[in-house]
């Protein structure tokens, strides 16, 4: 396998457009992933995850009482699908071609 750097996720997505790639890796962004689910015939999504990219969250140190809340409101977006801030950005279509 050959690894070629692009400038961002559209010049990526174009070099698999363009056939100067063969695919892109699974840390594109969703904007990416949503062309490709657009056109379904043309590409697809691997089911498969080739790796895990950890996030974080970063507060101080020593503010038992913020991050009291922050775990509190992150295992409620998180264990909830119809939390409002999931459904917004999950469930609903993006502006601004509408796609969900």
């Amino acid at each position: 396998m050959n690894i070629i750097s692009a400038n961002g996720h559209p010049e990526a997505f174009q070099m698999v457009e363009t056939g100067r790639a063969v695919a892109l890796d699974g840390t594109t962004s969703s904007s990416t992933a949503r062309r490709a689910i657009a056109r379904p015939g043309d590409y697809a999504i691997s089911a498969e995850a080739l790796s895990v990219e950890p996030y974080g969250i970063m507060l101080r140190k020593d503010d038992v009482a913020f991050k009291k809340v922050v775990n509190a409101a992150m295992t409620d977006i998180t264990s909830r699908s119809d939390h409002p801030i999931y459904e917004k950005w999950f469930q609903k279509p993006i502006p601004p071609k509408g796609i969900t």
